[in-house]
C-alpha cells in the first residue's frame, strides 16, 4: 500500500518514486505541504505506520436482496436463423440470411435499411419472399 502511494504521487508529479520519497519524507513520515488560508505552511501526513488487518469481515444479510445487473446478449447468427422467423415481416417458414458489405453505406430509405442501422447489424434473417422484395429494390 505504501509504495502504491509513492507510485501515484510520482505519476502525479511525472517524477521517479525514490525521488518523491526524499522529496517528501520529513522524519520518516510521508507528508505533503500546503497553504492555509493565511499562507501559512502545513503538511499533511499521509503514511505512517501501517494499516491494520481486519480479522473478521462483517457478515452482510442483504447482500442477496441487491439489484443486480443482467445484460442479455443479443441472439447469434446460428440462433436467429433457428427461430426460423423472419425479421422484416415476422412470417414462420423458410428463412435465408440477407447481407450487406458495409452499414455505413446505408442511406435508410427503405424499411430493411432502417431496420439493420437500427439493430446496427449487416445481416437480417428474412424470408423467401422478402429476400425477393429487398433484392429487386
Amino acid at each position: 500500500m505504501e509504495y502504491s502511494m509513492y507510485k501515484t504521487f510520482s505519476g502525479k508529479l511525472e517524477s521517479s518514486v525514490s525521488k518523491v520519497i526524499n522529496k517528501f519524507k520529513i522524519n520518516k513520515e510521508f507528508a505533503i505541504p500546503y497553504n492555509d488560508e493565511k499562507g501559512v505552511t502545513k503538511y499533511r501526513k499521509f503514511y505512517n505506520e501501517g494499516f491494520k488487518r481486519k480479522k473478521k469481515c462483517p457478515k452482510i444479510l442483504y447482500s442477496d436482496l441487491l439489484p443486480s445487473r443482467y445484460i442479455q446478449k443479443e441472439p447469434s447468427l446460428i440462433k436467429r436463423l433457428q427461430t426460423r422467423k423472419c425479421e422484416l415481416c415476422g412470417a414462420n417458414g423458410e428463412v435465408v440470411m440477407f447481407q450487406v458489405k458495409n452499414i455505413k453505406k446505408l442511406k435508410g430509405e427503405k424499411d430493411w435499411e432502417r431496420l439493420m442501422m437500427k439493430k446496427n447489424r449487416k445481416t437480417l434473417v428474412v424470408c423467401e419472399h422478402c429476400n425477393k422484395r429487398v433484392h429487386d429494390n
